[in-house]
């Protein structure tokens, strides 16, 4: 024990663990992240006008549509489910994502191409239909055949 001690050190002898860096955005967070839709939560960041709020908003432009509708449903319909299902649904939501172009198109824009310009389908969050999401949402690949992914 005392040479684990000597190796390690005590953990009371740590320094205190830096704070936590988006304390002082939390208020802003829960404000606009408790919004509906990602449609609304655009609309809060943009409505906030601080510099925290335009720049979550210029990362959030620049990522799939569908993707962030699919995960805001995700999350907005995890309560009072099991982690189970929740991660089962995840998942299947990851496997559509990846089959549907839009993961490989995110990886030609940022790695093979680099010229960061992704063409997303939709382009615009507010285009993406509930429709357009809903497969995501309920096809179980244990229920489809696996492909070969195609890149």
């Amino acid at each position: 024990s005392s040479g684990i001690n000597a190796e390690y050190g005590n953990k009371h002898d740590e320094a205190p663990p830096s704070p936590f860096s988006l304390a002082p955005h939390e208020d802003l967070i829960r404000r606009c992240f408790s919004a509906g839709s990602v449609t609304e939560i655009l609309h809060r960041l943009q409505e906030d006008g601080s510099q925290f709020a335009l720049k979550l908003l210029e990362n959030l432009r620049r990522m799939s549509p569908r993707s962030l509708v699919i995960t805001h449903q995700l999350l907005s319909s995890a309560a009072g489910r099991s982690y189970e299902e929740c991660f089962r649904r995840e998942f299947n939501a990851a496997h559509q994502i990846v089959r549907s172009g839009e993961f490989t198109e995110g990886v030609r824009a940022l790695l093979i191409d680099k010229d960061n310009q992704p063409q997303w389908n939709p382009a615009r969050i507010e285009d993406v239909t509930p429709d357009m999401v809903q497969e995501y949402l309920t096809v179980s690949i244990s229920n489809r055949i696996w492909e070969p992914l195609k890149i």
